[in-house]
């Protein structure tokens, strides 16, 4: 699967949380969705601050969907629930910010951290062959159009 055959199959499944995902689905999209947003940054050079902060806001809201949906179908590949989608929950409410001195927020940091590896991890590693509780293998069938 090909960079914009991932990104079409990603906006066309923007609400499809069940079958499966292979790897190269996931990673074209979230490359799509992160060059996206590194693209926006010049133009806090041109615009203001705000508006930028507005811009970023409305791509990551606009892609919040599709992210998630591909997350999920992601992990039914490797044969997990979707609610594991919630361990990047910690890393992404909190970012990657090294914690102030006396922050008490500090204490959410390297849990975060260690749920980032998890997930990563499961989203890097291979799906596992054949079907499984979520569907066929996408790898072995044509996928198919929503």
């Amino acid at each position: 699967m090909g960079f914009i055959a991932a990104v079409r199959l990603c906006l066309r499944r923007y609400a499809v949380f069940r079958g499966r995902a292979p790897r190269a689905e996931f990673w074209w999209f979230f490359l799509f969705t992160t060059a996206l947003s590194f693209a926006v940054l010049p133009l806090e050079v041109v615009l203001w601050e705000e508006m930028v902060d507005g811009i970023d806001l409305a791509i990551s809201l606009a892609f919040l969907s599709p992210s998630l949906a591909v997350t999920i179908r992601r992990l039914h590949d490797r044969d997990r629930t979707g609610w594991w989608a919630l361990l990047f929950a910690p890393i992404t409410w909190f970012g990657f910010l090294p914690p102030q001195h006396g922050d008490p927020m500090a204490v959410l940091l390297y849990p975060g951290l260690i749920a980032l590896l998890a997930g990563l991890i499961m989203l890097v590693s291979p799906g596992s062959e054949g079907a499984n509780r979520f569907g066929p293998d996408p790898l072995a069938a044509p996928a198919e159009d929503v």
